[in-house]
């Protein structure tokens, strides 16, 4: 059996995703229409993840704001991203920052590259 077509979104009111299958042969047990729960292995390795919504975009293509220190204070910096699998309110970063970078996650909209910031917390 192959996947052939798998649904973009799940269902909202179901949580579950559209599944197409295709055999050559016929498989016991399995007939058009049937609904199944299906278990996908999880990777063990572990990812770049930052909170969606943190995420903007530049030109079309995901970016975000990374903290930078400068030579007087903080500045943010637009980061284009390359993102992967999304899931509990958080995406992957696939390529585009580095683990340990501080990550605008409020008021990003305001922001343009290289501007003055002032970071909350005690990490700076």
């Amino acid at each position: 059996m192959a996947i052939q077509k798998l649904g973009a979104m799940a269902d909202e009111l179901e949580g579950t995703f559209g599944l197409e299958l295709w055999s050559n042969a016929a498989v016991d047990g399995v007939r058009d229409g049937i609904v199944a729960v299906v278990e996908l292995p999880a990777s063990n390795s572990a990812v770049l993840s930052v909170p969606r919504s943190a995420l903007t975009q530049d030109n079309g293509k995901a970016a975000l704001f990374i903290v930078e220190r400068a030579v007087d204070g903080w500045v943010a910096r637009e980061r284009s991203l390359r993102v992967g699998r999304e899931a509990a309110g958080y995406v992957e970063v696939v390529n585009g920052m580095e683990e340990g970078e501080v990550v605008v996650v409020s008021g990003q909209f305001a922001l343009v590259d290289g501007m003055p910031v002032s970071p909350l917390g005690t990490e700076f």
